[in-house]
């Protein structure tokens, strides 16, 4: 997710690579805290600037407030710094979105990215705004940053920009920006065009960050690839290369390209932990929270094949 130039009357959003983080599960479904803290150090010594807890990838939907307490207050005491996480809140209660924006600030984190109610497909604007009214004044005034997180529509509806337009007439102190996880380049310039004076927006779209010149970007594939996204990211590193023994030197638009290949029409989130089992040795990291599957192994043979001959330079990518 890609945040864009604006202004200095905008406030001051994230800035470098922060990965949308899956979750571990072990075999009886229970987060794996250890599994866990030890993906993200090793994405943070990668050069990470921090993650995104329980968003899209990280299944956040199918955890309880309680266990996402539990697995954030986990890390905090196993020395994470706070302030490299961001919590994803998805719920169809405000009462219970509101409960984990006030852990997330109670708990310093850098804040909170709040995705409109799911289950209903059905819903209006009216409907759509009166959920986010209600939201703001049951939360109480936080200095925490706080994003509007638009998700594929196919897991969540979406919010148009009539409804935008009314949250941040009447709450656009609260908001620091937009996030567009639709991978839909387009919705990501009419967004700027519409509210780019206003937030900073953001999208998913790693393919996006070259062209919307971003200073920071949520990403899942950095989960696998952090430094090709990272040489994305900063400019001075655009021209980079990446070598891969016995071929010519490829670029990170190339590497990016081949990476998102391997995904073409695989379950995103369990063909994401099938790459960190490859890469870590582990299999338990094949393991999803119900009602999200594992890969059968027909798609585990399609994948295993197409992640080998993308020849992974774990030291350098």
């Amino acid at each position: 997710m890609n945040a864009i130039h604006h202004p200095s009357t905008i406030k001051h959003s994230f800035k470098g690579v922060w990965v949308d983080t899956p979750t571990p599960v072990k075999e009886d479904h229970h987060i794996d805290w250890h599994r866990l803290e030890s993906h993200i150090r090793t994405l943070l010594i990668k050069g990470a600037q921090g993650v995104v807890l329980f968003g899209f990838h990280g299944e956040g939907a199918s955890f309880s407030a309680e266990e996402k307490a539990e697995a954030i207050t986990y890390l905090i005491k196993a020395g994470m710094d706070p302030s490299s996480m961001m919590l994803s809140i998805s719920s169809n209660a405000a009462t219970d979105a509101v409960k984990l924006i006030h852990f997330a600030q109670t708990s310093h984190l850098h804040g909170s990215l709040i995705t409109p109610p799911f289950y209903y497909k059905s819903l209006n604007n009216l409907g759509l705004t009166q959920y986010f009214d209600h939201l703001m004044s049951i939360l109480p005034p936080s200095e925490s940053k706080l994003y509007l997180h638009i998700l594929p529509s196919q897991s969540h509806v979406d919010l148009p920009e009539a409804v935008l337009a009314d949250l941040l007439n009447k709450h656009g102190q609260r908001f620091f920006g937009i996030i567009n996880e639709s991978r839909q380049s387009s919705i990501t310039h009419d967004l700027i065009k519409s509210f780019g004076t206003l937030v900073t927006v953001h999208s998913c779209d790693e393919h996006d960050l070259k062209t919307l010149n971003s200073t920071g970007t949520i990403s899942a594939m950095a989960n696998i690839i952090p430094r090709v996204v990272a040489q994305l990211l900063n400019d001075e590193h655009k021209a980079q290369g990446t070598f891969i023994p016995g071929m010519k030197v490829k670029s990170s638009d190339d590497r990016l390209l081949e990476f998102t290949s391997l995904f073409d029409k695989l379950p995103p989130v369990a063909a994401l932990k099938f790459l960190l089992a490859d890469i870590y040795h582990d299999a338990a990291w094949l393991n999803c929270r119900p009602p999200l599957t594992k890969l059968d192994q027909s798609l585990i043979s399609q994948l295993s094949k197409r992640f080998k001959n993308f020849a992974l330079q774990t030291n350098d990518e």
